[in-house]
């Protein structure tokens, strides 16, 4: 390499490593950091409110259940005021609770595996549950 290359190279060596440290230094990462300690007693305060836990369960049908028949019915509890919403790849059903927290809908299946996901929204909670529902057609249909 001619003298001129190597010169050249250290320089631009040489300056990156300024221009690296000089970064380090004014983000403060490079220069000692002291830290302060806040003395003291720092108790949280826990706070349960009033109301109770969102309660939503499937009764009937059971997981990886298998029927003969083209419609399940699907029965639960939930909060009252909410929206249960059943939905497969194929089919889509919505209900609402009202002043109830009983729910009972029939759900259309298709012929095999029915992967429903139920999902309950009462306010800001969201809770989902799902369901393998196996629909074997019998032979004579």
């Amino acid at each position: 390499m001619k003298k001129e290359t190597l010169i050249a190279i250290s320089l631009g060596i040489g300056t990156g490593v300024i221009i690296a440290i000089a970064i380090l230094f004014a983000t403060g990462k490079g220069a000692l950091r002291t830290s302060k300690i806040i003395s003291g007693n720092i108790t949280p305060t826990v706070v349960a409110g009033s109301e109770s836990l969102t309660s939503f369960k499937i009764d009937a049908p059971n997981d990886k259940e298998s029927t003969d028949k083209k419609s399940i019915n699907i029965k639960g509890k939930a909060e009252k005021k909410s929206l249960i919403v059943a939905h497969s790849p194929t089919s889509e059903v919505t209900v609402e609770t009202g002043n109830k927290t009983q729910f009972d809908f029939d759900f259309p299946l298709s012929v095999g595996e029915n992967i429903i996901k139920i999902t309950s929204y009462n306010g800001t909670d969201i809770e989902t549950h799902t369901l393998n529902i196996y629909y074997i057609q019998n032979e004579d249909e």
